[in-house]
């Protein structure tokens, strides 16, 4: 029987969404460490899972974000840091540093796609400056200075201090806390300290804050320059950034990383047959990925040459959705095979089969006003679903003005 295990300050839920969201009958807390035994468990929408919990203990939903499951940790993943490598990069963290941040920095590069060398050794080498070495997981000053900042979205007396600098990239602001917390599905504007409760969640918001301005762009280029500017507004610190980087790409190249990157070339494929499938970094299109196709699930790898052909066509539909919006989309859920899709509750006959549907929603800007303009300018002629008040935007290629309601 598998036991499943609490990450983080979390909550078991009767429906999929936001924790904050939903009333205090719909949730149950779950304080940090807590273990349960499942009977079962099925894959739901929005990285949340179904389990059915032991002792009658009822069924409930869980967002995997905040939890040991053993089926994940089963999954191949490509760790590009181990304890030595990290401490090779950088030789002044603490050995405690070090052994608390290594899995975590590992998932953060597979969950907010890092997962290529170019990329873990900028985001990396960015870290170890942020954070003076794993030292600083939140910023020393009081926070006082960014009093009544509206730029930040700190618009209420006292925000300055409630949302200083956190996390490994120092997340700063209101409005950056909000934004951040929908992506990670946690309640940072209600709950700033979170960023700092658990080792994840403290780098998650430096990922959450590089896809969010699409840095990884610049660091594919080898633009290390433009990288530090998109972090730091400036160069404050670059020579010292610029050292991590270079011992980075040594260390990463040297064979001391504890796997090596099966796909480095960010080249965009020409067509489906040029993609690596079993390669969850594989790029698909110019901004989207095979884990992001498969959810990073080895049972959605699609084997069927149509299916792979529906998928390589809607990616390029959505590169230039995501090129008219102007920053990062973020894929709740593409191809599901047929007996994914029906484990998850989903309709028999949809477009998700076959791989000509997504599930979607903005990095930045509000979902609302984004199913909008899809609706009326980026996707007017072709099938959409409204699906903004549960977290995303059901986009697929039918042609015509076909709209329905989740």
């Amino acid at each position: 029987m598998n036991t499943i295990k609490a990450t983080t300050q979390t909550f078991l839920k009767k429906t999929v969404g936001q924790a904050s969201q939903l009333s205090d009958n719909q949730k149950v807390p779950v304080v940090e460490g807590k273990t349960y035994e499942i009977i079962s468990y099925t894959e739901a929408e929005q990285g949340h899972y179904q389990v059915e919990l032991n002792y009658g203990a009822g069924t409930w939903y869980l967002w995997s974000g905040h939890w040991q499951l053993p089926w994940e940790d089963n999954q191949e993943e490509i760790d590009f840091f181990s304890p030595e490598n990290l401490k090779a990069i950088m030789p002044h963290a603490s050995n405690s540093d070090i052994a608390t941040y290594v899995n975590p920095l590992n998932k953060v590069l597979s969950d907010f796609d890092l997962g290529t060398k170019a990329r873990a050794c900028a985001f990396i080498a960015q870290i170890a400056h942020e954070s003076g070495s794993l030292r600083y997981k939140e910023e020393i000053a009081s926070g006082a200075a960014y009093e009544g900042r509206r730029d930040l979205g700190n618009t209420q007396p006292g925000d300055g201090k409630r949302f200083k600098g956190r996390g490994l990239i120092q997340l700063t602001g209101r409005a950056n806390y909000r934004q951040c917390g929908q992506a990670l599905n946690l309640p940072l504007e209600q709950n700033p300290e979170l960023v700092v409760k658990d080792p994840y969640t403290n780098a998650a918001v430096a990922g959450w804050y590089w896809q969010s301005r699409n840095i990884n762009a610049a660091a594919d280029k080898g633009d290390f320059e433009r990288v530090t500017r998109l972090i730091n507004g400036g160069l404050n610190g670059y020579s010292d950034r610029l050292q991590y980087w270079e011992r980075a790409k040594k260390v990463l190249s040297s064979g001391e990383a504890s796997v090596t990157p099966t796909n480095n070339n960010v080249s965009v494929p020409s067509n489906y047959q040029s993609i690596n499938w079993n390669d969850f970094n594989a790029k698909v299109s110019k901004y989207f990925t095979v884990r992001e196709v498969t959810n990073g699930d080895r049972r959605r790898i699609p084997t069927d040459n149509t299916i792979k052909q529906n998928i390589f066509t809607l990616a390029r539909e959505l590169d230039r959705v995501r090129e008219a919006w102007g920053s990062g989309i973020i894929v709740t859920s593409w191809y599901r095979p047929p007996a994914v899709n029906r484990a998850i509750g989903g309709a028999t006959r949809s477009q998700h089969i076959l791989g000509k549907a997504a599930d979607i929603r903005p990095v930045q800007g509000d979902l609302y006003r984004f199913q909008d303009w899809l609706d009326k300018v980026a996707w007017k002629d072709k099938a959409l679903g409204y699906g903004a008040k549960k977290g995303f935007v059901h986009l697929d290629l039918r042609p015509g003005n076909i709209r329905w309601n989740y």
